[in-house]
């Protein structure tokens, strides 16, 4: 199995995507791509968030090549007022932050950014199920009195997540080398120690791995994700929608074309899939978007070439999209802009 972890190459490509949702949710956007700012260094398989709090986005651990070591154990900024990356000091956990299930949960009136799980470089077969939590304020990173995730099966990846109602949801996983999972947990912060993770009676129809998921107001939206057979991950057009209050999901229109190791992101309150896959054709450099009032995908305008496995995230109206594999799987030193960043 190669390459199977988010990972690196020599070179990276990020691209830095932004742009009013009322362009891009309607019709065909006049905005033309043009050069951003570089990350400080390569940086591949973080996990994007967006930080209402200040304003800014924030890579999470992933790795800057694909050999042991190279991990990024310190989190990356993207202020969008002034246009730049930039490095934060707090020391991660562990080295073990590739792949990590990340959102933004409050605890009292705080609220922090939480990352679970995640796995090394240098095509390593083991994961962890530990959680943490950033400060991007204090630029702190705490542990204590925080629950591991529950995860029965060992080394096990989260597949797709998204934050419903001040809970974090992992939907589906991936053991490493082994297995895709169908298990759906749910982890409340502000539960007392030993109480803060459930694991939810219903199941993805399809057990899959790196699915892209977003949250719409009370649901959660998945499309594509990867089958693991035989023994190769395999970009599907599943697609599904889970409501954590009855705990039930129902089916929604396949995505249009099979995609997965890359995240689905809000805008405008519809599902964007962005990229992804690893069969050729793919990485895709298409753009789909769900819209759940009509059920209906449509396209968006596309990146400006085919990636995956790359960090992204949304204010609600923009969008972020750093890194990532091209097709050989190489990545480029440069970033482009679509739209333009604002400056407030």
């Amino acid at each position: 199995m190669k390459d199977s972890h988010f990972g690196f190459s020599r070179r990276a490509l990020s691209a830095l995507i932004f742009a009013a949702s009322c362009h891009l949710l309607h019709g065909a956007p006049s905005a033309s791509w043009s050069g951003g700012p570089d990350l400080p260094t390569n940086l591949a398989r973080a996990t994007g968030v967006y930080f209402p709090a200040n304003g800014r986005f924030y890579a999470m651990g992933g790795r800057t090549s694909d050999a042991f070591g190279s991990e990024m154990t310190t989190p990356y900024e993207y202020n969008p007022k002034t246009n730049t990356w930039k490095f934060k000091t707090a020391p991660l956990p562990d080295n073990q932050v590739c792949n990590m299930a990340c959102g933004v949960l409050t605890v009292g009136k705080t609220p922090y950014i939480y990352c679970v799980g995640g796995t090394t470089g240098g095509g390593a077969m083991t994961a962890t199920n530990r959680v943490f939590r950033y400060d991007p304020v204090s630029d702190t990173v705490e542990t204590a009195g925080i629950d591991r995730w529950n995860e029965s099966f060992p080394n096990t990846l989260p597949s797709g997540f998204a934050v419903v109602q001040n809970k974090l949801y992992i939907l589906g996983g991936f053991a490493i080398g082994n297995e895709v999972t169908n298990r759906i947990y749910e982890f409340t912060p502000e539960n007392s120690v030993g109480a803060q993770w459930i694991q939810k009676s219903a199941t993805l129809p399809v057990a899959l791995a790196y699915i892209p998921t977003t949250a719409i107001g009370d649901l959660i939206f998945m499309a594509g994700g990867s089958t693991f057979v035989p023994c190769n991950l395999t970009e599907t057009t599943n697609a599904s929608v889970y409501d954590p209050v009855k705990d039930s999901i129902t089916p929604i229109a396949n995505i249009p074309k099979a995609t997965g190791e890359t995240h689905a992101i809000n805008v405008g309150d519809e599902m964007w899939v962005i990229g992804g896959g690893r069969t050729a054709p793919n990485p895709s450099a298409d753009v789909f978007i769900y819209n759940p009032s009509t059920g209906e995908w449509r396209a968006g305008l596309p990146l400006i070439a085919g990636q995956r496995n790359f960090t992204v995230a949304s204010d609600g109206t923009r969008v972020l999209v750093a890194g990532g594999y091209d097709s050989t799987p190489a990545l480029l030193p440069k970033s482009q802009v679509l739209g333009g960043p604002t400056h407030q």
